[in-house]
């Protein structure tokens, strides 16, 4: 998840969007987060969505209109189509880390520590066993009812947020994930946006 908006971003800016995205109230940034909200749907529902969402919006110059349809053939060619497919980004299914914050602040604290690139085998092998009698004495915490260490409160409430809303599409998905499976060639259909999926509701 994190990498493909990071990908995503870095595509903006090489398309000199940047800025257009941080404008409060641009049809743009609208148009560029509900792609970047693909990640939070499940997999097979990320093609129907994107039937909606790959023709940029209306009302913007020629110009910017030529660079959202090259931002849209980037995401066809790449996330959609492409290597990169939707298994491999969708969040929906996963309980995980949204983010690789908790591996960068590890790999911060180790040169932190060490203060240089290549330390010497004593001095590593001394942070190994430090490193590993901390782990065990936590696991040991976490055995006898210690509680685990929270989030901060915003985090919390996002996580929250997005649990609420995957039950929420999940409750009105049911029947049409269902009426899906059991007409293959409805599935196609849908998936090549030549049906409304709202009306299998």
């Amino acid at each position: 998840m994190f990498h493909f908006r990071q990908a995503l971003m870095r595509r903006l800016s090489e398309l000199g969007y940047r800025l257009a995205y941080c404008a409060t109230g641009s049809i743009i940034k609208d148009w560029l987060r509900q792609i970047m909200a693909l990640t939070l749907l499940p997999e097979v529902f990320i093609p129907m969505a994107w039937q909606g969402l790959k023709n940029p919006p209306v009302g913007t110059t020629n110009e910017d209109f030529n660079k959202m349809q090259n931002f849209s053939c980037y995401v066809q060619s790449t996330w959609i189509a492409g290597p990169f497919t939707a298994s491999l980004w969708s969040h929906f299914d996963h309980a995980g880390p949204r983010t690789t914050n908790l591996a960068e602040g590890w790999h911060n604290s180790l040169n932190h520590t060490f203060r240089m690139p290549h330390p010497s085998a004593r001095n590593f092998l001394h942070w190994l066993q430090t490193c590993q009698y901390q782990v065990q004495c936590r696991q040991i915490q976490l055995q006898a009812g210690r509680a685990p260490k929270q989030p901060l409160a915003k985090y919390q409430e996002l996580n929250m947020k997005i649990f609420q809303a995957k039950l929420q599409f999940s409750a009105r998905s049911d029947a049409i994930v269902q009426s899906l499976h059991l007409n293959p060639g409805l599935e196609a259909a849908a998936a090549n946006g030549d049906i409304n999926v709202s009306s299998l509701r």
